[in-house]
């Protein structure tokens, strides 16, 4: 008895949805005026952020992030070098 019930409902359910007009659709919000364009440096950083969740599983995750920003910053430091060599 209970197995009819559920499957009277479940089926129910399902034809009740199944309506010959489609759901109105959400409008869709206007794209956000462009950011200013960041630079190679700023979306390392911003990647280096995922880092921290490390942490969830064990690790330091704050410190594997001050990690990473110092190497980016020192590789960032580094590229301005060769370009400031080149450029001579």
């Amino acid at each position: 008895m209970k197995k009819i019930l559920v499957s009277a409902l479940v089926g129910s359910l399902f034809f009740a949805g199944c309506g010959s007009e489609p759901a109105a659709k959400p409008a869709t919000p206007a794209p956000a005026a462009p950011a200013k364009e960041m630079s190679k440096t700023d979306k390392l950083h911003q990647k280096a952020k995922v880092a921290e969740a490390a942490s969830i599983v064990g690790y330091d995750g704050k410190d594997i992030r001050q990690k990473l920003d110092k190497i980016i910053d020192e590789n960032a430091a580094h590229e301005k070098m060769l370009k400031d060599v080149g450029d001579l």
